[in-house]
């Protein structure tokens, strides 16, 4: 019989080879979420990409897609063929790499956060028809 106020000798070693496949878990499950909720999905609908990076890379960059901010995770590739978006490899999960073609990006904006001014290109919206008449884009 165990002390009163010990832990079962079990506890330790489940916490220990518990927890890393719980946060495992989680951040998979967060990642992807990120991706369904912030539209990187639909992009990866129309723009993903199997081909390998070329053109001048910039790692380490921060955008938007949808309602998801990429803060510095962000890799993005500039070649003839378009902008090609990767995200960081911890944050991948749901995340396709994205090869938006020039023709697709128009529409520059001008965001500000705090003194901070930027100019955003913005992808078409791709159209999806949902009924007769209603459509639906990114």
């Amino acid at each position: 019989m165990n002390p009163p106020n010990t832990a079962p000798p079990w506890l330790l070693p489940a916490i220990l080879i518990g927890f890393p496949i719980l946060f495992a878990a989680l951040w998979s499950f967060v990642c992807w979420l990120l991706s369904i909720l912030g539209g990187w999905s639909r992009m990866a609908e129309r723009f993903a990409t199997t081909e390998p990076p070329s053109g001048q890379r910039f790692a380490g960059q921060t955008g938007r897609v949808g309602l998801s901010n990429d803060n510095s995770v962000l890799t993005i590739h500039v070649s003839p063929s378009g902008l090609r978006l990767d995200v960081f490899p911890l944050f991948r999960i749901g995340h396709k790499p994205l090869l938006i073609p020039w023709p697709e990006i128009h529409e520059a904006r001008t965001h500000t956060n705090f003194r901070k001014q930027s100019d955003a290109p913005a992808a078409r919206r791709a159209e999806r028809k949902l009924a007769p008449g209603a459509t639906r884009g990114y």
